[in-house]
């Protein structure tokens, strides 16, 4: 089953999960009592909480008949939500480059480079719908696993993922990943890059990035999202990049709450809807944790986006309007402009690169206190610095 629905600029669509009994297949099966929610469910797959072990898809037909089964072993049981693109950006070509010297300038990028500071040895997950890693402008910056470093059919760092050279496809649970629609090269792009040309932003050009795709075509679901997240932390990436948001999902809360002391910064968007996402629990900004940076978009000068989430859980802001960003449309290359909360993670993601390799023998949450404190205050929000966090 594939849903699409295009809109200008590019957002996860919400899912709101309220979990409640449904007394047909037994008190042990929990779903959203919210229509919206219900109708978005992956057919026959379901998230098994067991008593004695972690979490598991299950794909059942009979949903019944596996909670009798297994019913003494079982605390409960849910349905896996998709995770579903609603937008994506128009691809245009960029007639000149100033607007990515702008966006460097005004963040303070330039005069990190000037003090030599790049990005060097920090590795940024990019949670997403893939990466072109072939790409000429991002293919030096890819990060290698160490010791499953060669495509020889055998699974060398014994984590039951045969030849995770660069990354994981979770979607299909293969080692090939593939940008269908280009969201992820475009985060990619403005956290890293080799380019100068204005073409991307490249904010942190000598950090690597771990691809982990989540998505097939615009479609994804929760339990690969956690995956995800999981081989992430045992990589022992430096910064997560989330642009994406899912609404009440309880099970990715739990996730990310547990992560909360690993020497990992979560850096994730607000949402392409204008609506406080604290109030209405768009996570994963909504989740008030020591190592989260929730970003909100603004412009160039700090005005809040017409289209970005808000609320108290939202602790730095970056711009997301209108930014070059590369991409992959129908295979071709190109540049782009885009809009979004994702863009605006994606700045902070590179943000957080270059100011922890000043500062690499500060913690993660030295790190976001530096960003935090240090930031202007612009309109009375926190608006990203990288120099003044130096």
């Amino acid at each position: 089953m594939r849903f699409i629905n295009w809109i200008g600029t590019f957002s996860f669509f919400i899912i709101s999960m309220q979990l409640a009994a449904c007394g047909s297949k037994s008190n042990k099966y929990k779903e959203s009592a919210i229509n919206a929610c219900r109708s978005h469910k992956v057919e026959n797959q379901f998230i098994v909480h067991w008593y004695d072990a972690q979490p598991s898809l299950v794909i059942a037909p009979d949903i019944k008949s596996f909670i009798d089964q297994h019913e003494s072993k079982i605390n409960y049981i849910e349905p896996n939500y998709y995770l579903r693109i609603q937008g994506q950006f128009k691809s245009v070509r960029l007639e000149r480059a100033l607007s990515a010297y702008k966006v460097l300038n005004e963040i303070g990028a330039l005069s990190a480079w000037r003090k030599g500071y790049l990005g060097q040895n920090k590795v940024v997950a990019v949670i997403d719908s893939g990466i072109d890693i072939k790409h000429p402008k991002l293919r030096k910056n890819i990060f290698k696993n160490p010791i499953d470093s060669t495509e020889n059919n055998f699974d060398e760092d014994q984590n039951g993922l045969i030849d995770d050279v660069t990354g994981w496809n979770f979607s299909l649970n293969r080692n090939k990943i593939i940008d269908e629609i280009g969201h992820g090269t475009s985060i990619a792009g403005i956290i890293t890059g080799q380019d100068m040309s204005g073409e991307s932003l490249g904010i942190a050009p000598q950090a690597k990035i771990l691809p982990l795709d989540i998505m097939s075509g615009s479609i994804g679901n929760e339990y690969d999202a956690k995956l995800a997240v999981d081989y992430s932390v045992d990589m022992k990436v430096n910064i997560i990049n989330n642009s994406w948001t899912i609404t009440c999902s309880d099970f990715l809360s739990s996730t990310f709450k547990q992560y909360e002391n690993e020497n990992i910064i979560f850096i994730n968007s607000a949402g392409n809807v204008p609506i406080d996402i604290f109030q209405n629990r768009v996570m994963l900004a909504s989740l008030d944790l020591a190592n989260f940076l929730n970003v909100g978009s603004t412009n160039l000068y700090g005005r809040l986006s017409s289209f970005s989430g808000f609320g108290k859980t939202i602790n730095i802001w970056a711009p997301g309007e209108q930014v070059p960003v590369l991409s992959v449309e129908n295979g071709i290359q190109a540049a782009t402009k885009a809009s979004g909360t994702s863009v605006s993670a994606a700045i902070m993601s590179g943000a957080a690169a270059v100011i922890w390799s000043a500062h690499p023998n500060e913690s993660a949450l030295q790190i976001v206190s530096r960003i935090i404190d240090r930031a202007n205050l612009i309109q009375g929000k926190n608006f990203i610095s990288i120099d003044h966090s130096l």
